[in-house]
């Protein structure tokens, strides 16, 4: 793929994950605008809710759970909101989220 901002003279269909899906002919100059890659690991532990604050998943629940209290337990089981300064640099990590 040609770098930022360099003009495309080919004809065909192109897709790839960091320039996404596009079209294309031949005398027809295009210009992409660069994508920024998703952080797959946090896409997976962190989400954005509707209000714009990162939700994550809380620690200790996955074992050893015979020692620990039921209302314990049970409140492993929700979700917690992440620090606001760590919040910044998650939402980098996952911008289309």
């Amino acid at each position: 793929m040609p770098a930022w901002g360099a003009p495309l003279l080919i004809s065909g269909r192109g897709k790839c994950r960091k320039w996404g899906p596009f079209w294309f002919r031949v005398g027809v100059v295009k210009v992409f605008m660069p994508k920024i890659k998703t952080n797959r690991t946090a896409s997976k532990k962190f989400a954005v809710n509707k209000n714009g604050k990162v939700k994550r998943g809380k620690a200790y629940h996955s074992h050893n759970t015979a020692k620990k209290s039921p209302k314990r337990r049970r409140n492993l089981v929700k979700n917690a909101l992440v620090d606001k300064k760590d919040a910044r640099n998650i939402k980098r990590m996952i911008p289309y989220a």
